[in-house]
């Protein structure tokens, strides 16, 4: 099979070998000059070179650190304790970083690549100064913190900037190519700049130009087009390439050359076409920036800080030093200025907002009481629990202008066939906070989009014209969610709006019936410390997120596999907790304790719990140097419409990229069922084996596709890591080929031997073939979880106790 650096060998070849039309300008006899463009044409990177990836994206990734805003590190916020034990902990950093891009990029400097990509960029659009790559390397470097660390991240808000960056480059793309081309990738760098420095480039673009007009070389790249596939790819990307050889050589006008080969009969595609070629026309060689593409070591280093404690009753305030854990990132993310993703808590409906109950009449939803009846679009139902949390600074949005005020992340029901079954004004925090609501797809709540509701008594679709933000002048505003009675065997659905329309919502909560196995761990986590959060905590917005966003995933998980082994060895199982509906309550009330302590830890650990759980048979790995390269794949979410199509299984395709394997290089991939009852969330896993690895470079990239029918609906990039452990699991966005983030993927990394890759098949049948084995690693993984939680909500009040 014909690779893409044949291909470009063979058109650079045809291209060197095509006879000049003859004209007699001075220096095109010039043997320099043939010799000097020749060594330029076979500079030109294949298709996919690894060398000339990394040297743009290299470009890209340094303009990005060295741009980052430098503003002063936040510390540790402020901590009181309870009025019984009260103190009063303030923090301040005290480590050696000026600031943020100091810290995470301590000594970067402008590139020679990177400075030249950047005079290019800015010469298409001066907006792309050095502030514009400073706030572009904002939310990458939060999405690289977000995929090592457990920060508190707005995802919605987060896919829109990368998005809107992503497409604020397009037309600045080629740009950024020619940067490269003339100082970022050496072969390309070495060959220009002789050109350049010997005073031939014009006669080399005059020579440049005559060659590519061609007959020969028009018949040959014409062939290679009609052939389609990598043949037509490579051609593509050789003319791309041309233009930009001509553009570097000061070729005047570049389009008309173009529009002059191509009435001459050369077949160009469309997105190298005049114009095209260069405002960004041509994007499928490239991958849109992600956190993969920013490394930094800062991100799980500790944070140096000086705590002053005071006590109620003491003159004697109390100083110590303490790191941190994950401190610059969590500060980065959290707590600093340069924190724009932070997410919302939970979803509700201001106190303004019209209920529909089951008489007819519309009431405020402040004034709905437990007992009462709703109407629903199945009749009459109880509510049986009202969540009253605060409103916490959350934004409201109004609909269509009626008496209906959101938060961002409450779903509305779809009132039309086919597309998500939900649509919230934050999609992904709708499902970061409620994951069993993913498989049924999440829409963006926004004009034009059809809604389910009711008009004059009878079922309607309703069509959003606007949605705008509400203001609320009260900061202690407290927002309102129904629960109406057997609301645990699915999600009750109620009306809002009025006074002619209403709209079909449901109680943003999750169903502790989707998977019961969570849900059997999160109550075993919140038996054993919903009790010390109540005694404890006495704002729980604020100090549960902070407590559960500091356990440890891995290491739970570590102590979990110990501490379930004798069960698998027979010992008798753990007893199951009780997993009816009740926990959220206290004394038949809802409590906002037990309350925000489940929507913390389902949001936390829902998804991980379900796949640590569904793959309690993998092995650590030994993690050495030449072992295999195994991936773990676990969950797909798309966000969106449209998703894969239901009855056509899904394609993904990994690969390493410049990376040398013993055997095979050809990718690997698996085929995913799409059910049509969850075509929006893909259960994977599986392992997929990357073959024999030896010492991976510093940056080894692996490169994921996702296609359907041959089509490609996403692709995805992650950084590589070897060493014992591998990369723990995270989550990494698709990008559509439009560069729109459409969902992500759920994937590790594990070294493992022969053996245990081999050990590891005859475990999963073993574990799949017995359901025991999963309730008892539930109840373990939940109970590891409360022992976790009792330590950190011991942590955080033990300094008012100790005095």
């Amino acid at each position: 099979m014909t690779t893409y650096l044949q291909y470009a060998q063979q058109l650079a070849q045809e291209l060197i070998s095509a006879p000049p039309s003859g004209i007699s300008l001075s220096g095109l006899t010039d043997s320099n000059v043939n010799s000097q463009l020749t060594a330029l044409i076979n500079a030109f990177p294949y298709f996919g070179d690894t060398d000339w990836n990394s040297a743009h994206r290299g470009a890209l990734s340094n303009l990005l650190q060295v741009n980052l805003p430098n503003n002063g590190i936040a510390p540790h916020p402020d901590e009181s304790g309870p009025w019984y034990a009260y103190y009063r902990s303030t923090y301040s950093y005290n480590g050696s970083a000026s600031g943020y891009a100091n810290a995470f990029f301590p000594g970067a400097v402008l590139s020679a690549s990177g400075s030249r990509v950047a005079s290019e960029v800015a010469a298409v659009n001066a907006g792309m100064n050095g502030s514009w790559w400073g706030g572009y390397a904002v939310p990458v470097l939060t999405d690289a913190i977000r995929a090592q660390v457990s920060v508190g991240v707005d995802a919605n808000k987060l896919t829109t900037a990368l998005g809107n960056y992503h497409s604020a480059l397009m037309p600045a793309l080629a740009a950024s190519y020619l940067g490269t081309f003339k100082a970022g990738f050496n072969p390309t760098a070495q060959a220009w700049s002789s050109l350049v420095n010997s005073g031939n480039s014009s006669a080399a673009a005059t020579l440049l130009d005559q060659k590519i007009s061609s007959g020969q070389f028009t018949a040959n790249i014409n062939q290679s087009i009609a052939m389609g596939g990598d043949s037509s790819n490579a051609a593509t990307w050789f003319l791309f390439n041309l233009w930009i050889a001509l553009k570097a050589l000061g070729w005047s006008d570049v389009d008309g050359a173009i529009s002059r080969y191509k009435a001459a009969g050369m077949s160009i595609p469309g997105q190298v076409d005049a114009v095209k070629w260069w405002n960004g026309g041509y994007i499928s060689w490239y991958s849109p920036l992600s956190g993969a593409d920013l490394p930094s070591s800062t991100i799980t280093a500790s944070m140096p800080e000086s705590e002053l404690t005071s006590y109620t009753g003491s003159y004697m305030p109390s100083h110590s030093s303490v790191n941190e854990a994950d401190g610059y990132s969590h500060s980065f993310c959290e707590w600093g200025s340069l924190a724009l993703y932070k997410p919302d808590s939970g979803s509700c409906f201001g106190g303004e907002t019209r209920v529909l109950m089951a008489d007819g009449r519309v009431r405020r939803i402040a004034e709905v009481r437990i007992g009462d009846m709703v109407q629903t679009a199945g009749g009459p139902r109880v509510v049986v629990m009202i969540e009253t949390p605060k409103r916490a600074g959350r934004k409201l949005y109004s609909v269509n202008g009626q008496q209906v005020f959101t938060t961002a992340t409450h779903p509305f029901r779809r009132g039309a066939e086919g597309g998500p079954l939900r649509y919230a004004v934050s999609p992904w925090g709708l499902i970061d906070g409620i994951p069993d609501m993913a498989s049924q797809g999440e829409g963006v709540l926004k004009a034009g989009v059809v809604l389910a509701g009711m008009r004059d008594g009878r079922s309607a679709a309703l069509t959003v014209q606007r949605v705008e933000e509400y203001e609320s002048s009260d900061p202690q505003e407290v927002v309102y969610d129904l629960l109406l009675n057997d609301w645990e065997n699915g999600h009750g659905l109620y009306y809002v709006g009025g006074p002619e329309s209403f709209f079909v919502v449901e109680a943003e909560t999750a169903n502790p019936l989707s998977h019961p196995e969570v849900t059997t761990a999160v109550i075993a986590a919140m038996e054993m410390s919903h009790g010390s959060c109540r005694e404890h905590l006495g704002e729980p917005h604020v100090e549960i997120p902070k407590v559960v966003g500091k356990l440890d995933a891995q290491r739970i998980a570590r102590q979990a596999r110990k501490a379930v082994r004798p069960y698998l060895g027979g010992k008798p199982m753990p007893p199951t907790p009780d997993t009816r509906p009740t926990f959220c309550r206290l004394n038949g009330e809802w409590n906002a304790h037990s309350s925000m302590l489940e929507y913390y830890l389902v949001g936390r650990f829902g998804r991980w719990l379900r796949s640590e759980i569904a793959n309690g048979w993998r092995c650590h790995g030994s993690g050495v140097a030449g072992d295999h390269l195994a991936v773990g794949l676990f969950d797909i979410e798309f966000v969106g419409d449209p998703a894969p199509e239901p009855g056509r299984d899904v394609e993904v395709e990994l690969d390493l990229e410049g990376v040398f394997r013993h055997g095979e290089t050809a990718s690997v991939s698996l085929s995913v069922a799409v059910k049509p009852e969850s075509a929006w969330r893909l259960v994977i896993d599986r392992t997929l084996d990357l073959g024999r690895v030896g010492e991976l470079p510093s940056r080894t990239m692996l490169l994921g596709a996702i296609r359907q029918g041959g089509q490609l609906l996403g692709s995805f990039r992650c950084a590589v890591s070897g060493g014992e452990s591998g990369r723990g699991r995270g989550d990494h966005f698709i990008f559509h080929p439009n560069g729109r983030i459409i969902g992500r993927i759920c994937l590790d990394q594990r070294l493992l031997c022969t053996r245990e890759l081999q050990e590891e098949e005859t475990a999963a049948q073993r574990w799949r073939q017995d359901p025991g084995a999963a309730q008892a690693l539930a109840v373990v993984l939940g109970r590891q979880i409360g022992l976790h939680l009792l330590s950190e909500i011991e942590a955080h009040s033990s300094v008012g106790l100790a005095k």
